[in-house]
């Protein structure tokens, strides 16, 4: 606890208050009000950031500035979120962000929204995703992370989309290795053929890893594993089109994969 910030720390320790409200609350009415508290808190010192926002976007929008804990990160998260980043991004980052993980309780303000429906699940928690945020801080890197995160959060629910069966479940992405990295970082890697990959580990874990894209086709091969190629290299607007076609290129490869394996299995279990 001595290595904490200081803010930090102090943030943790007044937030202990809250914890006696679950008697009375719901766990998402407890932490929409704690994240209220804390956004008041900021806006003494950030007054640029207003009153507590409302709308579908509130939740997300209150997460990410809250996780950058550091007042110079959450003025760039903060502007970068409203200002910055493409509605396709900041439309997943509302949804998935929005769902609170327990069932049949939302986020107040996410009650109208059938995308964040709380009948509906998994919802997704990101290890690691404050670290990663604040090391793109350290470069100005911000609208950069937040479209990394929203990719991620993409191509998670592609890999387990939303059920009433998985309603009130959470599933772990754990992205270690890209904690320390900046935006940038992580995208020049791309020039030398190194590629990001999202790896479904079990029904209730995921990890983000970095591996050489030519390994592309053995990994699709792995009859294990869950994965999906990562869009994290530098986009232009005039370039969503193709990589959307080249996504979905290397998905049908997948499914093709996927139905040749089990006509195989069905052809050799015929007596």
């Amino acid at each position: 606890m001595l290595r904490f910030p200081h803010q930090v720390l102090h943030a943790f320790i007044a937030s202990f208050s809250f914890v006696g409200m679950l008697a009375e609350r719901s766990e998402t009415a407890v932490y929409e009000k704690y994240l209220e508290w804390r956004w008041k808190s900021l806006a003494n010192d950030l007054p640029e950031i207003g009153k507590p926002p409302s709308g579908k976007e509130a939740v997300a929008l209150m997460r990410v500035v809250v996780a950058a804990q550091e007042e110079t990160f959450q003025r760039g998260f903060f502007h970068a979120f409203n200002d910055e980043l493409a509605p396709r991004d900041k439309q997943v980052l509302a949804i998935e962000m929005g769902m609170s993980g327990c069932k049949d309780v939302g986020f107040r303000s996410q009650v109208d929204d059938p995308l964040a429906d709380p009948t509906m699940g998994p919802a997704f928690l990101i290890y690691y995703g404050p670290q990663f945020m604040r090391s793109a801080g350290r470069n100005k890197e911000f609208a950069g992370a937040l479209q990394m995160l929203a990719e991620i959060y993409r191509q998670a629910r592609s890999l387990w989309p939303l059920s009433k069966e998985h309603a009130g479940t959470c599933v772990t992405v754990r992205i270690e290795q890209m904690k320390d990295h900046t935006p940038t970082q992580i995208q020049d890697g791309h020039r030398w053929g190194d590629g990001w990959f999202l790896l479904r580990r079990n029904q209730r874990e995921s990890a983000v890893e970095q591996r050489p894209i030519y390994m592309i086709n053995s990994t699709l091969e792995n009859d294990e594993t869950d994965v999906r190629l990562l869009c994290l290299w530098n986009r232009h607007p005039e370039d969503e089109a193709e990589d959307a076609e080249f996504l979905e290129e290397l998905e049908l490869i997948r499914q093709t994969q996927n139905d040749e394996k089990e006509l195989g299995m069905a052809v050799e279990s015929i007596p």
